[in-house]
């Protein structure tokens, strides 16, 4: 019998070998694809390797030449023939038209002699492809008829990947190195002095122009003698600071005229400009131009024309007396004029009447020599829309250093504008948030209070009379006071949403009857709902709650009647749109509009419109909470919502949900309930506020419950802990100082399962509930709540049926996640996403330094660019995967125009998890993480 077991084993371990061999191979390669140059010596081992791993005696690498319709052999095993061979079967024609290998069944009465000579009898075929068009083929046959199955062609597809790699890496170098071969002559071409240079004053590089220019010498150049301020003459230095900080602000600098002291002590007259170089901010290019050649100054003005006709900004030069003299490219997308439509004009028809005589005094300061960066500014487009700018001025000289014109660079910051303020405002509304669901909470815990006890009182029959109606007064305040709290929960995103599938149109039709009586018969109701606009997943009484709110607001718009519209459709939220909106994502949205032909509001309202208690109507005639609560429960159904009004044009208010695939879902059903359900079972009630306990451990002694009672967390586990036996229910606060109410509740489930828990609290902490909806695994009961409520709450979670939720560790703490990238944008997104969703988040700007923070602190994540300054991703996945096998990285690029290729598919060959494409957005990075981080863990 072990003989048995030895024979039918054998079989697997000689394809777990084979597996074993493929996969030592790619990754052979993979580090020979990156260590060499040497194209032929890579091709030869890549075939043995395969000849090797598949038994293939037969392999080679060829080429194939399109103009002559022949194949190069560029390496072979087991291979005799010439270097350029003939394949009339067309095999490898097929195999290199796509992206698979393919397999060849027959090839006994093939055309190719050579194939037949070799006695080859079947083969696999893998295309080798460079960007562009197929650059050849891998081929490897056998002498015996054999089936290469799925691994096998996946492992020469792999093998084929990696020499496409190298290809293309190769080609690209080599076209970097013609590109850089002909800057070189170019920037050593007697036309304009080049020179290196930083902000400690070191010219560590410059052309023989420059040199011969200085009078200086590549001897003196390389021992450091030679520095730009050394150059300049005393009375030149000031231009050359402001040129300085003009490149600081801005990566170059305007070009102006100095002069340089020579070696020999001679001045020449130049024309300076510079640049810094990509991602330095103490370093840069500069040019200089001798102005007494002619021919050489023409050439410069060439050369500074080529950067202001292909530059974003628009580059303006004005004569003296503001008229528009040159207009480029830039200029004509951002002011909507072309050329020969503006130049001879004066630049005031740009300039808004308010900012005429602003302009005009910037115009003489410029005349006057001084030189205006950055100044934001107001401006004018050709279809009238107000742009705002960065107004750059700049005094244009003579040789005399006369200001004979000036130069005009304008940046469009309209879009920066609008993000800054939109966050500006959601932070704004973030803060008031905080305190809204602070207060509401304190709110609740009070009512929880009045409404209970009045609610006891109104339950006694011996209270009758006037004290039966007072307290009923009470009891009626105490549920409008609650009502009010519930609104400021929406609006600060903290309230319970019990979301289900709807169908928006069905909301609104259900809800006609009563909108139109709210509004009143002056005004005009309509409804226009757009067929098959989809469902969404919402709370349906806060949907409706919306509604009622938008059509009593656009009511008190109209107090002498008009027209009041409510619309549905579909929308989609585009890239570019999201782009300019905090916090709102692409992709699909049921859109619901409401339109009102009311007096419409200016700017100053539109920027409050949210903030609750915020109102314009008059003292007793509104809360200033109806609106707020619209913002919250769009915002918790993680949607976006969009005002348009003008003074006297009317208000539209447009809600977009996000649209579901999914079947709506039924309104549960209400069934009656006893007044108070009793019970006999041990209840453990844990509250931090004193009155609030004495009320509920009342109301559950009324019930028959034997109760226990703590005021926090940890006299809560104290006294658990001295009973002989866990109670039957644990009813506690969430937020408590010492030991919260979910980490109570790990505690007490992990230590006896059978325990349950009713959590209850006067706003929903994020322990909880996620993004609004409670976890279905944990009961919860909103403050304030009565008697009634209590009691039933009590009676069903302790009739349910034991399935005790698995606690999560007490001790446990938030994922680790390493962000390697050299774009402080997409590190300042990925930590403000990361930490919103609880990860702690350490960054590196490249593969080096995150290898170092990883060695000194374990991550549970490695998120990584792949071209980057310094060490660059593809190298640093390969050394993560080599000292952390364990370790998920997810690769993100969006691309290179340097290095051609599909690089985000390469770095899966490398040890990449996962990969994503630029720009990231929030839905893509979060999901791509769930699945490298599920079940989520954190470090030890």
């Amino acid at each position: 019998m072990p003989s048995q077991r030895a024979s039918d084993s054998a079989p697997h371990e000689k394809e777990l070998r084979q597996l074993f061999q493929q996969q030592e191979l790619v990754a052979e390669l993979g580090d020979a694809s990156l260590a060499t140059d040497d194209l032929g010596r890579l091709f030869a081992h890549a075939a043995e390797g395969v000849s090797r791993v598949l038994d293939t005696p037969i392999t080679r690498v060829a080429e194939y030449h399109p103009a002559h319709g022949r194949w190069q052999v560029h390496a072979g095993v087991g291979w005799a023939e010439a270097e350029h061979v003939a394949i009339p079967d067309g095999h490898s024609e097929r195999a290199l038209g796509g992206t698979e290998a393919v397999a060849v069944a027959d090839l006994r009465q093939a055309s190719d002699d050579s194939l037949r000579r070799g006695g080859a009898v079947c083969g696999l075929i893998a295309p080798i492809r460079h960007p562009g068009h197929a650059f050849g083929v891998l081929e490897t046959y056998a002498r015996v008829e054999r089936d290469f199955g799925t691994g096998e062609r996946q492992f020469l597809r792999s093998v084929g990947c990696i020499l496409s790699g190298s290809v293309r890496r190769q080609r690209a170098e080599a076209f970097l190195r013609r590109r850089e071969n002909e800057l070189m002559r170019i920037v050593d071409a007697d036309i304009i002095g080049v020179f290196h240079w930083d902000t400690d004053g070191r010219i560590s590089n410059a052309n023989r122009y420059f040199l011969r220019l200085t009078g200086y010498d590549e001897l003196e150049l390389g021992a450091g003698r030679l520095r730009w301020a050394e150059l300049t003459p005393p009375e030149y230095q000031p231009h050359d600071e402001r040129a300085l900080a003009e490149l600081t602000a801005h990566g170059r600098c305007t070009p102006y005229e100095k002069e340089y002291v020579r070696r020999d002590g001679r001045r020449i007259p130049v024309l300076v400009a510079g640049v810094l170089l990509h991602g330095s901010t103490h370093e840069g290019m500069a040019f200089a131009l001798d102005l007494t050649e002619v021919k050489h100054a023409e050439s410069a003005v060439s050369q500074l024309a080529a950067i202001i006709e292909g530059s974003d900004d628009a580059i303006i030069s004005k004569a003296l007396d503001g008229r528009i003299l040159s207009w480029n490219p830039g200029a004509a997308r951002l002011y909507g004029y072309e050329a020969s439509e503006i130049v001879g004009s004066p630049v005031t028809d740009l300039v808004p009447a308010a900012e005429r005589e602003t302009h005009a005094a910037l115009m003489e300061r410029v005349r006057q020599g001084e030189r205006i960066s950055s100044l934001p500014v107001r401006r004018r487009r050709k279809s009238g829309e107000m742009r705002d700018v960065a107004l750059s001025l700049s005094p244009v000289r003579s040789k005399e250093a006369q200001v004979v014109a000036i130069a005009e660079i304008a940046h469009d910051i309209t879009g920066q504008k609008l993000l800054e303020e939109q966050f500006r405002q959601a932070q704004k509304m973030e803060a008031v948030g905080r305190l809204a669901g602070g207060v509401a909470h304190d709110f609740n815990n009070l009512l929880t209070i009045i409404s209970g006890y009045s609610e006891l009182l109104l339950s006694n029959s011996a209270v009758a009379g006037k004290v039966r109606t007072l307290v009923a007064e009470i009891k009626g305040a105490g549920d409008r006071a609650a009502n009010l709290t519930r609104q400021l929960l929406a609006f600060s995103r903290k309230s319970v949403l019990e979301s289900r599938v709807l169908d928006p149109n069905a909301v609104v039709r259900d809800s006609e009857r009563l909108l139109q009586r709210l509004v009143g018969e002056d005004i005009v109701f309509q409804t226009v709902l757009g067929p098959n606009v989809g469902h969404v997943s919402a709370d349906s009484s806060q949907f409706e709650q919306a509604l009622m709110n938008l059509a009593v607001n656009a009511r008190d718009a109209m107090p002498r009647g008009g027209k009041l519209t409510i619309e549905t459709s579909c929308a989609r939220l585009e890239p570019e749109y999201c782009g300019l909106h905090v916090d709102v994502q692409p992709g699909n949205y049921v859109l619901l509009s409401v339109a009102d032909t009311g007096v419409g509001m200016d700017d100053v309202t539109k920027a409050r419109l949210f903030e609750p208690f915020f109102t314009t109507k008059e003292p007793g005639k509104g809360t200033g909470l109806g609106l707020a609560m619209v913002h919250g429960f769009v915002k918790q159904s993680g949607g976006h919502l969009a005002v348009y009004s003008e003074p006297n044009l009317g208000t539209t208010f447009k809600l977009y949900l996000p649209r579901v695939d999914a079947p709506t879902s039924a309104r549960p059903a209400e069934t009656a309930q006893p007044a108070l359900l009793t019970g006999r079972e041990t209840v453990l009630l844990v509250e931090d506020e004193e009155a609030v306990r004495a009320f509920g451990k009342q109301i559950l002694t009324n019930c028959g419950y034997t109760v226990l009672e703590a005021a926090n967390g940890v006299a809560a586990w104290a006294l658990l802990e001295q009973q002989p036996s866990p109670p039957a229910l644990i009813v506690t606060d969430v937020v408590m100082p010492y030991l919260s109410g979910r980490e109570l509740a790990n505690r007490a489930v992990g230590r006896w399962p059978a325990v349950k828990v009713l959590f209850m609290s006067g706003y929903t902490d994020d322990a909880i509930v996620r993004h609004g909806i409670i976890e279905a695994q944990w009961p919860f009961l909103q403050k304030p709540y009565g008697p009634t409520v209590l009691a039933r709450k009590v009676r069903e979670v302790l009739d349910a049926p034991s399935r005790p939720p698995q606690a999560e560790p007490s001790g446990s703490r938030p994922s680790k996640v390493l962000v390697i990238d050299d774009d402080e944008a997409c590190q300042r997104f990925l930590q403000t996403v990361l930490e919103r969703e609880g990860y702690r988040v350490r960054q590196a700007r490249e593969g080096a330094a995150g290898m170092r923070l990883c060695g000194e602190e374990p991550c549970d994540l490695v998120i990584c660019d792949l071209f980057m300054d310094g060490q660059d991703g593809l190298t640093t996945i390969r050394q993560l995967r080599q000292r952390f096998p364990a370790l998920p990285v997810m690769a993100v690029s969006g691309g290179s125009p340097r290095v051609p290729g599909d690089y985000l598919a390469f770095a899966k060959t490398f040890g990449a998890s996962a990969a994503l494409t630029k720009p990231l957005n929030r839905d893509a990075v979060l999901q791509a993480m769930a699945g490298l981080l599920s079940p989520r863990q954190a470090t030890a």
